[in-house]
């Protein structure tokens, strides 16, 4: 008696069915393939990336983005409040005029197919424990690490802040740098050259002018892009 069995293989399950689901920490290129509205949370946005080079290609990556209005006391909403900004400007929803107005008023599922680079860092879970004496939830680092999105880990692919290996390896278009970042580097660079360092200093700050520039490319290995790069945790903002 022979047990025969009929299951559906592309070369791509065959390649990542025995992978473990945890990403490295490193950078990853990814789009938007999902964002909506968590109906459990409203104010809570789902974003799902979906990584578009390298050994993890189509993984889902999922992280949520509070409004700051969901935030229990004044100093959270604080913190939720950068958060939410800077991924508003790195995903190219908040501009300038909004700043100027006071105000961003901006649709979120536009961002829907765009592509940007992901920082993924290692952290500490933690769980919600009442405390014994006081009767009050707290959070108590388990003991276990995962990887997930750094605070700001999202970057538009031409962010002067991607190093320029990872430019490299990703295959991205050259780093914009803004005007306030190109006179911080030349002021370093001269300040490098007066202590006697100037031709690294000025060899550095060279890499990448304002708009141009160019990046080298290469095609993608294994390894998970600069995974060493990131390795440390760090701040842990899930429980906000």
């Amino acid at each position: 008696m022979s047990l025969m069995v009929d299951l559906e293989c592309t070369p791509e399950d065959f390649k990542t069915c025995d992978q473990s689901s945890q990403l490295e920490p490193g950078f990853y290129r990814a789009i938007v393939n999902e964002v909506y509205e968590d109906h459990r949370e409203p104010g809570c946005y789902v974003f799902k990336f979906k990584i578009t080079r390298g050994h993890r290609i189509n993984q889902i990556v999922t992280d949520w983005l509070r409004h700051p209005a969901l935030a229990e006391d004044a100093d959270k909403a604080k913190v939720m409040h950068k958060r939410f900004m800077g991924w508003m400007k790195r995903l190219g929803l908040a501009k300038e005029e909004h700043a100027a107005a006071g105000r961003v008023n901006c649709e979120i599922e536009s961002v829907l197919g765009n592509e940007y680079v992901l920082k993924m860092v290692l952290k500490d879970q933690k769980e919600k424990v009442t405390d014994t004496n006081t009767g009050t939830e707290k959070w108590q680092k388990t003991g276990q690490r995962f990887t997930n999105l750094d605070f700001m880990g999202v970057f538009p692919l031409t962010h002067h802040e991607i190093p320029d290996d990872i430019r490299a390896e990703l295959e991205l278009p050259p780093a914009i740098i803004p005007p306030e970042e190109q006179a911080k580097r030349d002021r370093a660079a001269a300040k490098e050259a007066k202590k006697g360092g100037g031709g690294k200093a000025a060899a550095k700050n060279k890499s990448s002018p304002s708009g141009g520039g160019s990046a080298t490319t290469a095609q993608p290995n294994n390894a998970p892009v600069g995974a060493t790069a990131v390795a440390s945790a760090s701040r842990n903002y899930d429980d906000l």
